[in-house]
């Protein structure tokens, strides 16, 4: 069964609760690297993700907005299911 684009973001956002780099998010959502790139740019420009430079190394953390996201997609997940 495929995903839609809200549980794509949804797999993102958690893989990066605690920070993360592209690959532990690529992996973690099960995305091409086409896709990550494609994701990553639209999340940080919604302000669901943030990128933070840590003395050069690059890792992506949740925003409080998207983990916001996050709480919104299980309440009507729950409501689904």
């Amino acid at each position: 069964m495929r995903r839609n684009k809200l549980e794509i973001i949804k797999d993102m956002l958690i893989t990066s609760k605690n920070g993360a780099k592209k690959t532990d998010i690529m992996y973690g959502a099960n995305l091409s690297f086409g896709q990550l790139q494609k994701y990553l740019s639209l999340l940080q420009r919604k302000g669901l993700m943030n990128e933070e430079n840590n003395n050069g190394k690059i890792r992506y953390k949740t925003s409080e907005k998207g983990r916001g996201y996050l709480e919104e997609y299980e309440k009507l997940n729950n409501l689904i299911i």
